[in-house]
């Protein structure tokens, strides 16, 4: 059985409303179980539990589902397709997969921002089964991460 991968996408621009069609199209579509691929033709991983939670005329960001990892290869076609940029924050951390993509419309350049297996590595496990950062007993070590993955992304300027 697939890991999942849970995705945080936010689309950017003027020419959203094809995007949101398709999207609603494809909510409609995973509420039979099936998974929703944008292009059947071309290797996509599959989007499934899709859950838009803000649209705006230049903005929609969702949450969906996606095995292993981040649904790259779909949200970057459907970027350049209606030329628009998206951030696609995920985690699988069972595949020690934590970060974020940011993709530019105006360079068409797409960019991987993610923790190292050593920087999930500081966050671990006592005996009482307590996440625990520098010595002390966190709450959520997804807080964590995002905490982690924020300096990162500071210190690049991508934020």
């Amino acid at each position: 059985m697939a890991n999942t991968c849970y995705n945080l996408v936010q689309f950017v621009g003027s020419n959203l409303n094809p995007i949101k069609n398709a999207l609603t199209h494809a909510i409609e579509v995973t509420k039979t179980g099936a998974g929703w691929i944008p292009d059947k033709d071309k290797p996509m991983r599959a989007l499934f539990s899709i859950d838009i939670l803000n649209y705006e005329d230049d903005l929609i960001i969702f949450t969906c589902d996606s095995k292993w990892a981040p649904p790259i290869d779909a949200l970057e076609e459907i970027a350049k397709e209606a030329k628009v940029n998206f951030m696609c924050r995920y985690q699988e951390l069972g595949g020690s997969l934590f970060g974020q993509y940011n993709y530019d419309a105006s360079t068409e350049k797409l960019i991987d921002t993610c923790l190292s297996k050593e920087e999930l590595a500081t966050v671990t496990c006592n005996d009482f089964g307590e996440d625990i950062y520098e010595g002390e007993v966190v709450e959520s070590k997804e807080e964590i991460y995002e905490g982690l993955l924020d300096d990162k992304l500071n210190a690049l300027d991508l934020n």
